[in-house]
């Protein structure tokens, strides 16, 4: 897309994504900057975040991050390059500027502290010094800076290293000395292209855009060659040849992926029991049973298995990426499932890998949790609970036999998992506000909040933390606000939600309130639970076409005491 397409399309969607909520993100620097805004906006915009860029004022840093606290994200350039009046005399006074500007640093991050994510930029020497054998004073300095902030707990900081983007298109694409020395402007567009392109998988996962599921064809896609013509023993994926190499290299970064908590399934025109060999005994395969959560292995189309897929792991489509080789298949895909993320098989066989695991980025965002590490048995936990179901003449005894348990944390101690869920729960999730660890951490810390994370086990096993609540209590009033109430898809179905209100009630009546304050709000993932407080018991005080509120007096509330999920408190 050219510049003056996007600054097009870019209008056209900050109009029709105007009845949502603008998320603020601030961009400070100390050179010109201004392409990054309608890059950024975008990029977000595209994936329906009204996002709004505000950049600050020219090489204003330190004072502008004390005017951020109504950001959602914070990104900050700090250059070394303007820092030094006369470059190439490699400032003098190395030790004593690298001091002034790592205490500048710091107090700037202290200023954007409350702001959930900060996104700034490792200072880097390259421009300044790439055709320099030895490590010169502009090195010297960014080691210095680098060595210093290492040991400094920011824990809302994602750090960038801009070398990756600079060694990726060359610093002649990148930089740009004639504007540098005219605007005070570095760096190219494209190389604002690059850099929102490296850190938007971040940027939507904070905003519950994560993707969670990697869907992959087999043949020519984790091995070369066709399994029902060339045979088990000719496909190739070891390595002892090049190309064998290529796709043993793939599937080793699959494996990588799945301990960051990514569903890996299949979905691909095979004979089932053929596949089935490769994966329990063929001695150059990686990808075992044990690596998969779901597997559609037939001769049905594939836009119809990856819908089948989506529905039986119960996210939505937007959360799934293929990968596939054939360009016929990937475009049937796009076609009719525009959601799902595509990735084609590089014609160019031995570019695979690195491509591969380039674009694998798109799952990136947060801090890895236990619920992530363990995805794939919990995934494999709950197969083994639709088995169970079949056992039993009703829902009722059923849910009887799972011995369910709730066991109540303060957020405390899960803070990251809390975030975790905020922004990627999107079905039982009636307010769908998305928050960051450092804003979940404050409100926990706050006398006037009440913050649960909530686990749930049964005699199957753990379903791991699934769920939060956030409490706003107005003493004076007696009064309190459900800010968040979200569950897991993993564990809706099996009445926690009713139990999970008996306990925010309960919480409420021990906290002094005597009526609880709630609203729904609609989007278009969460309407099954459009009704949820209405069967609560609560009363409808005000309604419009895309907003519920409520209100339930505690006294009146008639609990749902339910015999059969057991609530503990951790």
């Amino acid at each position: 897309m050219s510049y003056s397409d996007l600054l097009a399309a870019n209008a056209a969607l900050k109009e029709s994504l105007a009845s949502l909520p603008e998320i603020r993100i601030a961009v400070l620097s100390n050179i010109t900057i201004h392409p990054i805004r309608e890059i950024l906006e975008y990029a977000l915009r595209s994936h329906g975040i009204h996002a709004v860029v505000e950049i600050g004022q020219f090489d204003n840093i330190a004072q502008d991050s004390g005017q951020c606290s109504h950001c959602k994200v914070a990104i900050v350039f700090w250059e070394l390059l303007p820092v030094i009046e006369n470059f190439r005399a490699r400032a003098a006074g190395e030790s004593d500027l690298a001091e002034s500007l790592t205490a500048g640093i710091v107090q700037t991050l202290r200023n954007l502290a409350g702001v959930p994510m900060v996104v700034v930029n490792r200072l880097n020497a390259l421009a300044l010094s790439s055709s320099s054998i030895r490590p010169d004073k502009a090195e010297t300095i960014c080691n210095h800076i680098g060595n210093a902030l290492a040991s400094s707990e920011f824990p809302n900081i994602l750090w960038v290293d801009l070398t990756k983007i600079l060694c990726q298109l060359s610093l002649d694409r990148a930089i740009d000395w004639r504007l540098y020395y005219l605007t005070r402007s570095l760096y190219t567009r494209e190389f604002f292209f690059a850099y929102v392109n490296h850190i938007q998988a971040d940027l939507l996962a904070l905003f519950g855009k994560r993707k969670k599921a990697l869907i992959l064809d087999c043949d020519d896609t984790l091995w070369k060659g066709i399994l029902g013509e060339d045979g088990p023993d000719n496909i190739q994926m070891s390595g002892a040849t090049p190309h064998g190499m290529v796709f043993r290299e793939v599937q080793a970064a699959i494996l990588d992926l799945l301990q960051s908590g990514v569903i890996i399934g299949l979905c691909s025109k095979n004979n089932p029991q053929d596949v089935e060999q490769i994966l329990e005994s063929h001695p150059d395969m990686l990808i075992r049973n044990r690596h998969l959560t779901i597997k559609r292995v037939n001769w049905d189309d594939k836009v119809s298995n990856l819908r089948s897929i989506a529905a039986e792991l119960n996210i939505g489509l937007d959360s799934i990426v293929f990968v596939d080789d054939s360009g016929y298949e990937l475009n049937s895909v796009r076609a009719q499932l525009p959601e799902v993320e595509c990735f084609e098989v590089s014609p160019n066989l031995f570019s695979y890998p690195v491509q591969f695991r380039s674009f694998l980025k798109i799952f990136a965002g947060g801090r890895l949790t236990e619920e992530d590490k363990n995805r794939t048995e919990l995934y494999h936990a709950e197969h083994l609970r639709r088995l169970n179901t079949q056992q039993h003449a009703s829902r009722d005894e059923y849910l009887k036999s799972l011995g369910l348990k709730l066991i109540v944390h303060r957020v405390e101690s899960k803070s990251a998992r809390a975030a975790q869920l905020t922004q990627k729960t999107n079905q039982f999730n009636l307010t769908t506000l998305r928050y960051s660890e450092t804003e979940i951490a404050a409100m926990a810390a706050h006398p006037e909040w009440r913050a649960m994370a909530v686990e749930v086990e049964d005699r199957f096993g753990n379903y791991g933390l699934t769920g939060v609540v956030l409490l706003r209590l107005e003493s004076g009033s007696r009064s309190c606000q459900i800010d968040t109430l979200l569950l897991s898809c993993r564990v809706l179905g099996r009445d926690v939600e009713k139990a999970l209100m008996d306990l925010i009630v309960e919480q409420a009546k021990s906290a002094g309130m005597g009526e609880i304050h709630a609203a729904y709000r609609k989007t278009p993932k969460n309407i099954q639970v459009e009704d949820y407080y209405d069967k609560c018991g609560y009363t409808v005080v005000n309604a419009s076409p895309h907003e519920k509120g409520y209100i339930l007096k505690i006294p009146e509330y008639h609990p749902f005491c339910l015999d059969y999920i057991e609530i503990q408190y951790a």
